[in-house]
């Protein structure tokens, strides 16, 4: 006998068919995006503050009062990011049958839940499929090999049989919701069954590009046990502040997930550094300055994840970058001697700047959006990089340059629009 992983008679997924058109709409009353729809089929708006587990939800009415509602409690909910839950009875293998909330992708003759790694085709009301990515241990001769590998491909195989245009289930490499989703959808549009796709406003793909100005501050440091520049170890360069232009790409799966995004930067600023240290001694004097200025043009690569909140949204970027570095000047003076018969010695690259550098970058930031597609934001930038500097210090010095580190610091405060 085959197992049935979900419980419901047809009348249910009719009236989820009824209830649920406008779980995949983004219309609103009073400005509420999310509501949960009652066992008697009443709509309540207002704001799903938080799922308390995977049977039981928090949610806030329009009129500010708060209630927890269990799975039994409810049909289904939407949240703002537009993902639909409804309450069902599965069967998570050894944990035996329990009543969750899962998320409905596509409800239709065949319909597609997912609950955390577990998908769930249903047809009908009597039949049901659980999908899950397992890993096998195979050997390949001597070798040990671990393969990636799905359940339940020959029953979900069988299920869609009765549609000869669907592609073959067992030919799928990798399973994901994309594909999944685009399985069931084809199905129900074989069969001439009505149907529903959850999510269906948002892309499975989306990009967003940005431009920005503001303020970059920069310091670097030098660490070095022994050298004829005492500006380099003892010295402290002052912090350079200039402009900063940006441009950005983001690329995110607002269909998968609406938090988390990729995203890449190319971002210009001009740096200027001084140092100046004095060690005189009664008429003797010993004086050192360096100067030296450089363009940069830093390109960060980060993953984003972004927090939904009701006015503005922080986000955090954690990534690497890669810095070009770009018309280096740079000069260094050194007065020593009597302060009668001074002698001045100048050298125009004591040291020479890298051109490229890799380091690593994070962003704190806010996010507002002003209308569909467009939104503001403000951020602060750090970049990191080490030794920037090449390997010719001991052309003066006699020293090796491993002698000698040096470490970049670059803070940025951005504002600008995203489209």
């Amino acid at each position: 006998m085959r197992e049935k992983l979900f419980k419901f008679p047809p009348a249910f997924l009719a009236l989820l068919l009824f209830s649920f058109p406008l779980l995949g709409q983004n219309q609103t009353t009073r400005g509420y995006q999310e509501y949960v729809i009652l066992q008697s089929s009443d709509t309540l708006y207002g704001e799903i503050q938080e799922g308390l587990d995977s049977k039981s939800i928090r949610f806030q009415s329009a009129t500010n009062s708060v209630q927890d509602f269990s799975v039994g409690q409810v049909k289904g909910y939407k949240t703002k990011n537009g993902k639909s839950y409804v309450g069902i009875e599965v069967n998570l293998g050894d944990e035996g049958p329990n009543l969750l909330f899962v998320q409905a992708l596509v409800i239709g003759k065949v319909s597609l839940y997912q609950y955390r790694e577990f998908f769930f085709v249903t047809k009908d009301d009597s039949v049901s499929v659980q999908i899950k990515m397992v890993e096998k241990e195979e050997y390949v001769g001597e070798k040990r090999v671990i393969r990636k590998t799905y359940t339940n491909l020959g029953k979900l195989s069988y299920l869609l049989s009765d549609c000869s245009l669907l592609p073959s289930v067992t030919g799928f490499r990798i399973l994901t919701e994309r594909n999944l989703t685009n399985l069931i959808v084809d199905y129900n549009e074989c069969t001439s069954e009505n149907f529903i796709v959850f999510k269906n406003e948002k892309p499975w793909t989306s990009f967003s590009f940005g431009v920005a100005g503001g303020m970059n501050s920069s310091n670097i440091s030098f660490t070095s046990t022994q050298t004829l520049y005492i500006v380099i170890s003892e010295g402290t360069f002052s912090t350079s502040k200039s402009l900063a232009l940006m441009a950005s790409l983001a690329v995110s799966s607002p269909r998968i997930n609406e938090r988390i995004s990729f995203r890449t930067d190319i971002l210009y600023h001009k740096s200027s550094f001084t140092a100046l240290i004095s060690n005189n001694y009664r008429d003797f004097l010993n004086n050192e300055q360096m100067d030296f200025s450089l363009h940069s043009v830093t390109l960060p690569v980060t993953f984003q994840y972004m927090l939904k909140k009701k006015i503005l949204n922080p986000y955090l970027n954690l990534g690497i970058s890669y810095q070009r570095n770009f018309g280096t000047e740079m000069n260094y003076v050194r007065e020593i001697g009597s302060k009668d018969t001074p002698y001045i010695e100048e050298k125009a690259e004591p040291f020479v700047v890298k051109k490229a550098l890799f380091g690593f970058t994070g962003t704190v930031g806010l996010s507002k959006s002003f209308s569909a597609g467009t939104s503001g934001f403000i951020e602060l930038r750090a970049v990191s990089a080490e030794n920037f500097h090449a390997t010719n210090f001991d052309e003066f010095t006699g020293i090796a340059a491993k002698q000698i580190t040096s470490s970049l610091l670059s803070l940025s405060l951005m504002a600008g629009i995203n489209f």
